[in-house]
């Protein structure tokens, strides 16, 4: 896989977790990260609170830094593939803010409240009827509720994953990548850069001119970005037959 110079999202830490999820040619496989997560039980059982499992892990690591993407941030990931489809999906992300992934796990009195998100996809484990959108998004250890994940319109589930959380949670980061995929993709005719004036027209709520003056640049803006997240990861789901699936 060759990588665009522009890093995903703002972040080594998502470069360096896609070099070890990307199948290098190989047409079936299946891969952890981090490796040593082969060793851990990746299910949360549903009775089981997200500090607990997350430590248990954390103490199952030879090295706790081998999790963070971000200092904040840990990740755990079981991804199986056949032939460039993904077939299964196992994605946990953990974040501790205020504290880093380190201080957290040597902190005994532990007050932060972590934020737990897991994206689940499998072709084996459809639930009952029309209850498990393909693939969700889950909040807790909970088995229900359960989301679909926004805007994955080509099956690229991995990095659609990781752009939902770092719209949310590291948007400067999100909003330095997106500006630069911007700045060197979406030409307008007049050949004007609106990337900061749209942005600072979105967060003023100018509904009536973004939707209007700033429409062109909009959908290029959207394409481009959609083409290069694309570009950094092959694995994909059948997203017309996920689509039937889910309700």
């Amino acid at each position: 896989m060759t990588y665009d110079p522009i890093q995903p999202f703002a972040s080594e830490g998502v470069h360096r977790l896609l070099e070890v999820l990307n199948p290098h040619g190989r047409l079936s496989g299946r891969v952890f990260y981090p490796r040593q997560f082969k060793d851990i039980s990746s299910r949360i059982q549903d009775s089981q609170p997200i500090h607990d499992w997350f430590i248990g892990t954390l103490e199952a690591l030879s090295d706790v830094g081998s999790c963070q993407v971000e200092e904040d941030m840990a990740c755990f990931i079981e991804l199986e593939w056949n032939q460039s489809n993904l077939t299964y999906v196992n994605f946990h992300v953990v974040i501790s803010r205020p504290q880093s992934i380190g201080d957290y796990s040597c902190d005994p009195s532990r007050t932060n409240v972590l934020v737990y998100f897991r994206m689940d996809y499998s072709r084996k484990i459809l639930g009952q009827f029309f209850t498990h959108p393909l693939p969700h998004i889950h909040i807790h250890t909970h088995d229900a509720p359960r989301f679909h994940l926004e805007s994955m319109t080509t099956g690229n589930l991995v990095v659609d994953f990781l752009d939902f959380i770092y719209r949310n949670y590291y948007f400067p980061q999100w909003k330095d990548w997106a500006k630069r995929v911007c700045r060197k993709r979406v030409k307008l005719s007049d050949g004007e850069d609106r990337f900061d004036r749209i942005v600072e027209a979105y967060k003023d709520g100018k509904f009536v001119e973004l939707s209007t003056d700033h429409s062109e640049y909009i959908r290029l803006a959207k394409e481009a970005l959609r083409e290069w997240k694309d570009a950094q990861f092959s694995l994909r789901v059948e997203q017309e037959a996920c689509s039937l699936l889910s309700y």
